[in-house]
């Protein structure tokens, strides 16, 4: 049976759940899977999850049979699927010769890919809709270089910096979160893995500083005795081992971020399906935030950091936009409208690249102008039956090579899930040819 990640999709018919109804999804899932045998733990991590403090209050206070009954039925994919209309123009962007890399399975519910020194890092938490958890090392050019299976989900993906990288998940058995450090070494994968102990619980994963490593905790500490549900929770924990250590810091939803500078720079939500966020600055000794930047409208989910440059690049992904902004003031620099939801932004080279769901379309735009207009615009020129839509990009730093992830699982309790529409691509040797010349 697959672990306690839901499915989010009806895509063998032809229906998509937008991102507010996934929010909740989250949201449920959460519930559900903090439902431990221990059920006074389970109760207090469901009471502290402060993403919205009203709603979660009246959800777990008095969560019975029949409010987990309605999570299960959600998470099981129940809720009728809401079309999404696509009303963006796609004739802009030229048609790429994509290459399949690797299928994925129907029911790959994460999108979690990596570009890293010179290795694309792809992750599999699905086989025939069950869990089974694996790594693979993939060449720009389309080689797989090594598989490594793991004991967890394999939810989030990141590197570390010296050529090795982070993944964070959920062991099926344990339910107890999961972290691996792995690197690429003589045609394997090396790799170690540790368990949170009971009391922690890894959203992601922000960087380490010395020999602490710095993860989210979305639903918030257990232990937090504060009873006033209107303030955020205490969502960061530090980890040196095994063992959780809670900082008393309170940053509402933190949905991505990086270890910048020695400080920890988040993007905080506003809450589920809300159009604002923040970009928030906290100091690991003083404990102290500081607001960057807020948007009320923009709803900020991506924070990247800009390399060579004093810069963080997110994206709007309420308004079509990608964002960069100063790391020192968070003022806005620069903003591109997309020709669609972006979901993965990365950079390259003097470049910002957006990655757009729906639309299929990968647009690239220079820094070194003052031009809105992408330099280079290309389009993933499958069908939905075989490509659901880009929910990652990745690009190799020296080859230019762009891969393209779609993953968004199908309910095989209300579907046929007959077509293969999860899978990896590549955008060809003549994109990645365009993109160094127009970026670097």
């Amino acid at each position: 049976m697959p672990d306690n990640t839901c499915w989010t999709t009806s895509k063998g018919s032809g229906t998509f759940i937008p991102d507010i109804f996934l929010d909740l999804y989250k949201l449920l899932c959460l519930s559900w899977i903090r439902l431990m045998p221990i059920s006074g733990w389970a109760i207090s991590k469901g009471r502290n999850m402060r993403t919205s403090r009203s709603l979660l209050a009246s959800i777990t206070r008095g969560m019975n049979q029949a409010r987990l009954t309605v999570a299960l039925a959600l998470c099981a994919g129940q809720l009728a699927g809401v079309a999404v209309a696509n009303d963006h123009m796609t004739d802009v962007a030229s048609a790429e010769a994509v290459e399949t890399v690797v299928l994925l399975d129907k029911g790959e519910p994460y999108d979690s890919m990596l570009a890293d020194s010179g290795v694309f890092w792809i992750t599999h938490s699905r086989r025939n809709f069950n869990s089974n958890y694996r790594l693979e090392a993939w060449s720009p050019s389309g080689q797989l270089l090594a598989t490594k299976p793991l004991t967890h989900s394999l939810s989030t993906i990141k590197s570390r910096g010296d050529g090795s990288i982070m993944l964070t998940g959920i062991n099926p058995t344990s339910r107890l979160t999961q972290y691996t450090t792995a690197r690429l070494s003589g045609g394997t994968i090396q790799s170690t893995t540790t368990t949170i102990n009971l009391g922690g619980f890894i959203t992601f994963w922000v960087g380490s500083i010395g020999n602490r490593q710095f993860f989210i905790d979305q639903g918030g500490n257990p232990n937090d005795n504060s009873s006033d549900f209107n303030q955020p929770a205490q969502t960061i924990f530090t980890a040196t081992t095994s063992t959780a250590r809670y900082m008393s810091t309170r940053v509402r939803m933190p949905v991505a971020g990086h270890i910048l500078g020695g400080k920890l720079v988040l993007v905080s939500s506003s809450g589920i399906g809300a159009r604002g966020a923040k970009i928030v600055e906290v100091d690991p000794n003083t404990q102290a935030v500081r607001t960057l930047h807020e948007s009320r409208t923009a709803g900020y989910s991506v924070l990247e950091p800009i390399p060579g440059q004093d810069l963080l690049l997110t994206n709007g992904r309420f308004d079509n936009k990608l964002v960069v902004l100063s790391r020192s003031t968070g003022s806005v620099q620069r903003e591109f409208t997309t020709k669609g939801y972006t979901r993965s932004a990365v950079a390259f080279g003097n470049c910002v690249v957006a990655g757009n769901d729906e639309t299929n379309i990968v647009e690239a735009f220079d820094l070194r102008t003052d031009a809105t207009t992408p330099v280079l615009t290309g389009l993933v020129s499958l069908p939905a039956e075989e490509f659901s839509g880009i929910k990652r990009i990745a690009i190799d730093a020296a080859t230019g090579t762009t891969f393209a992830r779609a993953s968004l699982a199908c309910n095989p309790l209300i579907d046929a899930c007959t077509n293969d529409f999860n899978r990896v691509v590549t955008l060809g040797a003549e994109f990645a040819a365009k993109l160094k010349a127009a970026c670097q």
